[in-house]
């Protein structure tokens, strides 16, 4: 659950900058032998989705 905890802080973190992930796989999440996590990813983007979520925001 730490691990999972600190995937979804560093999420949350993302979002709060105003950055969106597109693509959360277990390939972006590094994981230290103490159980922290890291999200690593470089197509993180500004405004790339509704904030609070990780998809594109609806065509109108």
């Amino acid at each position: 659950m730490y691990t999972a905890a600190c995937v979804a802080d560093a999420l949350e973190a993302a979002h709060e900058t105003g950055l969106t992930r597109r693509d959360i796989k277990p390939s972006n999440i590094i994981v230290r032998s103490s159980g922290e996590a890291t999200v690593v990813e470089t197509s993180a983007s500004p405004g790339a989705a509704t904030p609070g979520t990780t998809s594109p925001p609806p065509a109108s």
